[in-house]
């Protein structure tokens, strides 16, 4: 049943980031790791349990749950893709200039430096906002991910050759949003706001994304994409001046994690230390997140914000709030559970769960009941999106995820006026 396909991800998700964290040849620099564990399995247990609960006032009396069908397409889907894509695009020009001309920042260097002097200028300014043109280039540059959430679903009446083009456009916005604001975080973001999209009908997905001439442009830009990370953790190792083998060891402490002894062996022995190291790191980088959960369940007494910290940090460049104080494992991923547990104890991580669950159960099951609204759609997305994102960081964290909220919620505002107007002619 649809209704429980996120939960089938949410738990595969979570499965997975487990099993590779067990599997890598890392272990976390704090002790209570297997603490941390039950803290994120209790979470996990509960999110799972009260979503099948917030589903149930939705399902129809003998059980089955409600699917898309072609013939309740979503309602003016086409144009909001284009109209999306049209306006990032308009954003990325728009960041370009701020990043290039305004703040003269030089890519030509590469990524790692850019991205340094970047965080220079940040610093000199002390948070505020560089021009005009930056939050216009990020606000119109965020309707992407509503782009990308409608695109592989098939209730959006438009041709696979449409499709493909306007897949093409979205992945190569993303890619260089992603180089010229130095992050990652946007197609990790990417990926999961998709998911939604392609398995929220009976039958999963986009038929675009089953056809062979098609599907090799689709995963040959999810390997770039891939391969861009990589890039990025290259770069920044040559940019320290040290060997790539040496900047994945001495980082996995910095990520609150130490290699095995072995593995630190190969990494400085083996002509292919380097790229083991690298490879090893990126993966670190998503699963770090249970040894930054052991961190604070360890030193319990620390203070900070750590979870909605982005959006504070947004209140206070507008002078609304004073500047979020920096926390003891700032710039480190934390899991959700981790983050409740540091702010609000066990009670906490129950209460955030429940609630989670509960939500994110009702509102994308009333999204399939709904079929129609574009709404619905979109929010059901942004909830999976936080479920499936939750082991590694809360979602609205992300630098692009306030962004893309408000300037979805602006497209579909903006356009459904529009729509009922021409319907009124």
């Amino acid at each position: 049943m649809n209704y429980f396909g996120t939960l089938r991800r949410f738990s595969l998700v979570w499965l997975t980031y487990w099993l590779i964290y067990f599997l890598q040849p890392v272990e976390s620099i704090y002790l209570p790791i297997d603490t941390a564990w039950l803290v994120q399995f209790l979470f996990f247990l509960m999110v799972f349990i009260t979503y099948i609960i917030g589903t149930l006032p939705l399902i129809q009396v003998n059980g089955s749950a409600s699917s898309r069908t072609d013939e309740n397409q979503l309602v003016g889907a086409r144009k909001i893709i284009v109209f999306s894509l049209i306006l990032s695009i308009l954003g990325l020009a728009f960041l370009i200039f701020d990043k290039a001309f305004i703040q003269g920042i030089d890519y030509s260097q590469g990524l790692a430096y850019a991205r340094e002097n970047w965080r220079q200028q940040g610093e000199a300014r002390e948070g505020a906002i560089s021009s005009l043109f930056s939050v216009l280039g990020y606000v119109l540059s965020g309707a992407l991910f509503l782009a990308l959430a409608l695109l592989p679903t098939k209730h959006v009446a438009i041709s696979d050759f449409r499709r493909f083009l306007y897949f093409l456009i979205g992945a190569t916005c993303l890619v260089i949003s992603s180089v010229i604001t130095g992050g990652r975080s946007s197609i990790l973001l990417a990926l999961a706001i998709m998911s939604f999209g392609y398995f929220s009908s009976k039958e999963r997905g986009s038929a675009l994304f089953g056809k062979a001439r098609y599907r090799w442009v689709i995963y040959t830009t999810g390997l770039i994409l891939f391969v861009y990370t990589v890039y990025i953790f290259y770069t920044r190792a040559q940019s320290t001046g040290i060997s790539p083998a040496e900047y994945g060891i001495s980082f996995l402490y910095y990520l609150g994690l130490k290699p095995a002894a072995w593995f630190e062996a190969y990494s400085h022995t083996s002509n292919l230390g380097g790229v083991a190291s690298i490879l090893n790191l990126a993966l670190a980088y998503l699963t770090h997140s249970i040894a930054t959960t052991a961190g604070v369940i360890q030193y319990s007494g620390e203070q900070g914000v750590v979870l909605f910290n982005y959006i504070v940090l947004i209140f206070s460049k507008l002078g609304l709030t004073p500047p979020p104080p920096d926390w003891f494992l700032s710039g480190r991923f934390i899991s959700v559970p981790g983050g409740l547990y540091f702010q609000f104890g066990v009670l906490g991580v129950c209460v955030g769960a429940i609630a989670l669950g509960l939500a994110s159960g009702f509102l994308i099951a009333l999204s399939f009941r709904k079929r129609q609204s574009i709404f619905l759609f979109f929010l059901a997305s942004l909830l999976e999106t936080i479920l499936l994102l939750s082991p590694f960081l809360l979602a609205v964290d992300f630098l692009y995820f306030p962004i893309l909220l408000l300037s979805g919620l602006i497209v579909i505002f903006f356009l459904s006026p529009l729509k009922s107007i021409n319907n009124a002619k």
